[in-house]
């Protein structure tokens, strides 16, 4: 399908992860957290995992990043941004769960500090690039790309799957191995470091095509859902 097509049936959403009382972000908030509990369910289950997805994971995120397509989620991207100078980030849920010692020293000696974090990355089985001739998983890494180069952070976090492409597709966009080949909910996982000024956008002409129109149509609640600590310069 041509990516300029697909754009015009698809809506592209910037939202908070934990919206204010009575926040038009309400109603594609509740959609987006169906979804994401929904999808990483049957992720764990597939990977023999006892543990369920946990709500805390999804209000702690800084941005959420959706691409809805009749009102239902076809992909799915969570941001969090953390100053590792503050002692209570490095303790983080988000890195004792998932960064080994090596990952940590390796974002030392990097010199990172403000930090941006890219988490569950999801993708409705019926979007996959099989089925529509176009990847949304490309085109929503395309737009994370463009938010981090945007904001202030120093430097772009993955826990990336081995097994599904993501890995492979974080290093394709600039990112370094911090370490490799760790298990972590029954998934090979990489984690993945890009040092801001590093950073591409990924392999794909048409799927940065339909990132770009996404992008310029893109609907924020409430405008603009920046991080209040390392908040996004002014965005084009």
């Amino acid at each position: 399908m041509d990516s300029n097509n697909l754009s015009d049936r698809l809506k592209y959403y910037l939202i908070p992860g934990r919206p204010k009382v009575g926040s038009p972000a309400l109603e594609v908030h509740n959609i987006a957290f169906e979804f994401w509990m929904q999808f990483w369910t049957a992720v764990f289950k597939k990977n023999g995992v006892v543990e369920k997805p946990n709500a805390d994971d999804f209000l702690r995120q800084d941005l959420i990043s959706v691409i809805l397509h009749d009102n239902k989620v076809a992909a799915l991207h969570l941001y969090s941004y953390f100053d590792l100078a503050l002692s209570a980030s490095k303790s983080h849920s988000y890195f004792t769960s998932s960064y080994t010692e090596k990952a940590m020293t390796e974002m030392q000696l990097q010199n990172a500090r403000h930090v941006m974090s890219m988490e569950y990355f999801s993708v409705a089985p019926e979007w996959q690039k099989k089925s529509q001739g176009v990847s949304l998983a490309v085109a929503m890494l395309s737009l994370g790309v463009r938010i981090f180069t945007r904001s202030q952070a120093d430097m772009l976090l993955g826990v990336s799957r081995v097994d599904v492409g993501v890995a492979k597709l974080s290093y394709e966009i600039g990112g370094l191995p911090l370490d490799q080949n760790i298990q972590l909910h029954g998934t090979p996982c990489d984690l993945v470091g890009c040092p801001k000024g590093h950073e591409r956008l990924p392999n794909g002409p048409q799927e940065n095509r339909l990132a770009d129109a996404l992008w310029s149509k893109r609907l924020e609640l409430p405008p603009f859902v920046s991080e209040n600590r390392f908040p996004l310069k002014k965005v084009a």
